[in-house]
């Protein structure tokens, strides 16, 4: 509502919203600036105050859908309030002969009989427009076809520089990496052979019992599920999923509460610099025992960042680069490179001042040429 409020002009949402514009404006504030007189709805008791909303936002979406036909995506239901399954069940007894679709997200794997969501879907299945789809989860084939498509083929799986620059290696140099190298489409059985032997030497029994945590967002429990199979399968670990609220993970992660965790990184910029300030600045956590701030360097991997950062030449900057990440990969990084997402930003030369940093892009003091 508030990105409609936004849009369209003082008349149209008098006209839509009508005498529960008031009532509205209550939890859209923006309403007062474009409807300047708006005055504030009579005071209610808790009950006929929530109706008296409810009746507005229907009222409201009834009139907007009269002139086009409109659809509404209500994501991540598992984690809204009561109040706000009230106004679901509201809704949806009133969609009939309208022109408004009503979708509504949710996981399955979040409820309990006990959960609040459920009484509201039992409430929802006796309403007759009401429909219920299942969507499983991708299978571990196609999770990896995913996973391969969204990092630009498997030469970019798992390793610390990106694909697709001069500082990268090729596919032939890739298959013959320990970790990477397969036998009949299989791991090859001398890695999972060494992987299990680095456990034992390190005290770690093979039937670890750990717990991969994933916040809920994005693509990360279905991958945080192939993880899991594959740990499982060829190293023998019993393996716990865990999943958080987005918020919550978030917190997690900064503070190092987590064994494992699936977490994205975003990078604006491909330089080499940039990729791997990361691992010497403290911009992606090494957890070493946990708690804020503490970090850990690989060792080495800070010298050789300052020689490639000095190196003129492009030829040994490339070496450089490459035994920096060979360090990081097999040194004792605590992060693990599943995948790298490329992202294509389109640049209009003539706009001056447009950069990108290490944390994003700057918009500061922007100007355009008058030929803009």
């Amino acid at each position: 509502m508030r990105t409609y409020v936004q849009q369209a002009n003082a008349e149209q949402l008098i006209a839509d919203m009508g005498r529960g514009a008031a009532a509205i404006a209550e939890i859209v504030p923006e309403i007062h600036d474009k409807i300047t007189d708006l005055k504030s709805s009579p005071s209610l008791e808790p009950d006929a105050a929530r109706f008296r909303l409810f009746d507005s936002i229907i009222t409201f979406l009834k009139n907007a859908a009269q002139s086009h036909p409109l659809m509404l995506v209500l994501d991540d239901l598992h984690w809204a309030d009561r109040s706000s399954l009230l106004l679901l069940e509201f809704l949806t007894r009133e969609l009939g002969n309208t022109q408004i679709l009503l979708v509504g997200c949710y996981r399955a794997t979040e409820l309990s009989r006990q959960h609040t969501l459920a009484e509201t879907l039992a409430q929802l299945s006796r309403e007759s427009i009401f429909r219920h789809q299942v969507l499983r989860g991708l299978g571990q084939d196609e999770l990896g076809t995913f996973i391969e498509a969204m990092s630009v083929g498997r030469d970019s799986i798992g390793y610390l520089n990106p694909p697709g620059f001069w500082y990268i290696r090729t596919q032939e140099e890739y298959d013959q990496l320990p970790g990477y190298r397969e036998l009949n489409g299989e791991k090859h059985p001398d890695d999972v052979a060494e992987a299990r032997r680095l456990l034992q030497e390190a005290g770690l029994p093979l039937n670890l019992k750990v717990t991969l945590s994933t916040r809920n967002c994005c693509a990360y429990g279905d991958i945080s599920v192939l993880i899991k199979q594959q740990l499982e399968r060829n190293l023998g670990l019993d393996i716990d999923r865990k999943t958080w609220e987005s918020a919550t993970g978030f917190k997690a992660y900064f503070s190092g509460d987590f064994q494992f965790m699936v977490q994205g990184s975003r990078l604006s910029s491909t330089s080499p610099d940039v990729v791997h300030s990361r691992w010497v600045k403290g911009g992606v956590p090494q957890w070493q025992g946990g708690g804020r701030g503490k970090f850990f360097a690989v060792e080495g991997v800070k010298d050789l960042f300052d020689k490639q950062l000095h190196e003129p030449d492009p030829e040994k900057r490339k070496v450089l680069l490459t035994q920096l990440a060979d360090t990081l990969y097999g040194g004792g990084s605590a992060t693990a490179t599943l995948f790298w997402n490329t992202r294509h930003w389109p640049v209009e030369k003539r706009i001056q001042n447009f950069n990108f940093t290490l944390e994003g892009r700057t918009w500061e003091h922007v100007w355009c040429d008058p030929v803009c």
